[in-house]
């Protein structure tokens, strides 16, 4: 296949440790925290390499041998996976060569290849275009999207709202989070996660919130309230739960787990 046509980012500003990088990737470096020269040593020394099929498969797309598409099918992913996998690999690849980065855009400028200015420091030319131009036009999302939404979601907005930022379907977000495949982080815990976390029916968790048992709700969704997970495990943690062996259901009370025992399991 032909080489697909490149949108090209505006640089970021002076000011960025990183000011050869295309934009996209400084924003997407921003939000995993990485916004120092410091920042980004700490990072690099904590990411494992990429397998070869996933180098394989970036140098594929982004030389347009492959669609997204037959990736998710390849790989029996959701399509949303793909496209984080695909940013994540590439972001790792780019990373060691940070440094690179002046020594590649004078490079260019003096007429050289991608090809042969990725010879030198042993990478691919895709992962050279990549970090000076920013993703071919393949539709993927643009991580300053990805910033906002993160915000959105930090500051305790509605999905509603995330996915309006993000520019996907209210329900399709809602079934990311859902099956984890959505990056949003902190993980908010909705009353089905407690359902599962502790065997409770949904009767049981609105009488341990009318009784004040549980933490404030930090948010709601509708007439839905939702936790932070941080918030649940300092609960959890601050109080003895108390479990029934036979079937992991907490109680928070003891008379509440021998009521159990005895109504459930037999004397």
């Amino acid at each position: 296949g032909q080489a697909r046509s490149v949108v090209t980012y505006p640089c970021s500003s002076p000011t960025s440790p990183f000011p050869d990088l295309a934009d996209v990737w400084v924003r997407a470096l921003a939000v995993r925290g990485v916004t120092s020269v410091r920042a980004l040593e700490l990072w690099r020394d904590e990411q494992a390499r990429p397998s070869q099929e996933q180098v394989a498969t970036l140098g594929a797309w982004a030389t347009g041998l492959t669609r997204i598409a037959d990736i998710a099918r390849d790989w029996d992913r959701p399509h949303s996976r793909v496209q984080n996998d695909l940013t994540a690999t590439a972001l790792t690849l780019i990373a060691p060569h940070l440094e690179d980065l002046p020594r590649w855009v004078q490079a260019r400028s003096s007429g050289l290849g991608d090809e042969a200015i990725a010879d030198l420091p042993g990478t691919m030319a895709c992962v050279v275009a990549l970090a000076l131009d920013g993703w071919p036009d393949s539709g993927l999302p643009d991580i300053g999207d990805a910033v906002e939404a993160l915000r959105r979601w930090r500051a305790g907005e509605s999905v509603s709202e995330v996915a309006a930022a993000l520019g996907v379907p209210v329900a399709r977000l809602r079934r990311q989070l859902v099956e984890g495949h959505s990056e949003l982080t902190p993980r908010r815990l909705i009353p089905s996660d407690l359902r599962a976390r502790y065997g409770w029916t949904p009767s049981a968790i609105s009488l341990y919130r009318r009784k004040g048992a549980l933490p404030a709700a930090d948010g709601l969704e509708g007439s839905r309230a939702w936790w932070w997970e941080a918030t649940i495990d300092s609960w959890e943690n601050a109080r003895k739960l108390h479990w029934c062996r036979e079937c992991a259901h907490a109680f928070v009370a003891a008379a509440g787990l021998k009521e159990h025992r005895t109504r459930v399991h037999g004397p």
